[in-house]
């Protein structure tokens, strides 16, 4: 079962609740954008199939730590969010990521593609 969809105000105060007190490090190119991204959507889809649970929590934006506190890693996810390829909701204190059928098809094709 799938996340419901994350209307763009709640998305838009998400993302501003990220934002706050987070690291700044761009100094990252083009491709090493593309290349994070992409590895996040991978890790995702492969999550999705793994034998756990079919999103993954990471600690919340109080919490000042894990890979949210890197702002590269947190516009990768709302990018990814942006183009409806993952779910994000703000779940009690934790950030739930969830890869959308629209995300699965994408890892699905490109791997046809190889």
């Amino acid at each position: 079962m799938y996340d419901a969809y994350i209307q763009p105000a709640d998305r838009r105060i998400l993302w501003l609740a990220m934002n706050a007190a987070l690291e700044v490090n761009i100094s990252m190119t083009i491709e090493e954008r593309k290349q994070l991204r992409t590895k996040l959507l991978h890790d995702l889809y492969d999550y999705h199939f793994g034998p756990d649970e079919k999103s993954y929590n990471l600690p919340g934006p109080k919490k000042n730590n894990g890979p949210l506190t890197d702002k590269e890693t947190r516009l990768a996810y709302d990018y990814l969010s942006k183009k409806g390829l993952i779910e994000i909701k703000d779940v009690v204190g934790f950030i739930h990521f969830s890869i959308t059928p629209y995300g699965i098809d994408v890892i699905e094709e490109a791997a046809g593609q190889s």
